[in-house]
Parts: structure tokens; sequence; C-alpha cells
């Protein structure tokens, strides 16, 4: 895979697993740096290893996006390790399966 994104940082919430992670991994394939967000650290920690394995640098920031003072928090720290943000995936999120009715 070509490097195109090469000097890029991409944060990505929802991170620690499923769709996250994959597009993660695709990202630092590409070349990006990853800021990788979610409330559990210790998946996080582990999709940050399978980004290194890449090639690629990855922080990992635990947040809470549906609390503003955590998200104040993430962009302070973000723009700290890596600077400037040039691609933001908003992944987070949960799925409540039951009945409609």
């Amino acid at each position: 895979m070509s490097k195109k994104l090469e000097g890029k940082t991409a944060l990505i919430t929802g991170a620690s697993k499923g769709l996250g992670k994959a597009m993660a991994l695709s990202l630092a394939g590409a070349g990006a740096r990853i800021a990788l967000v979610s409330r559990n650290r210790e998946q996080l920690e582990e999709v940050a290893a399978l980004v290194a394995g890449r090639g690629a640098e990855a922080k990992v920031f635990t947040a809470d996006v549906a609390k503003e003072a955590d998200v104040l928090a993430l962009e302070r720290e973000v723009a700290a390790a890596f600077g400037k943000v040039h691609i933001l995936i908003n992944n987070a999120g949960i799925n409540i399966r039951k009945t409609l009715t």
C-alpha cells in the first residue's frame, strides 16, 4: 500500500474495536499518524500495537465523547501530541438491539 497519508494525522473515535479499529489499521497502512480514542484504554493499547506493527505512529486517548469536558480535554491532548488533525472519523456509538414496539 502506498504511503499517501504520510505526515497526516487521523483522529478516530470508537477506535478500540470493530470499524474504528479497521479504519485505524487501514489509515496506518497508508502512513497516517493515528490518534486512537475510546473509553477502553486496554483495547486501545492493543490497537496501538497493531498500528505500530504497520510502521505507523499511534497514541491512545481515553475519552467519552458524550461528555463535553472529555471532548475539550481530548482536543488539547491531541493537539499537543500531533498538532493539526487532518482526518476526523466520528465512529463512536452504541447499538441497542431490541424490538421497536
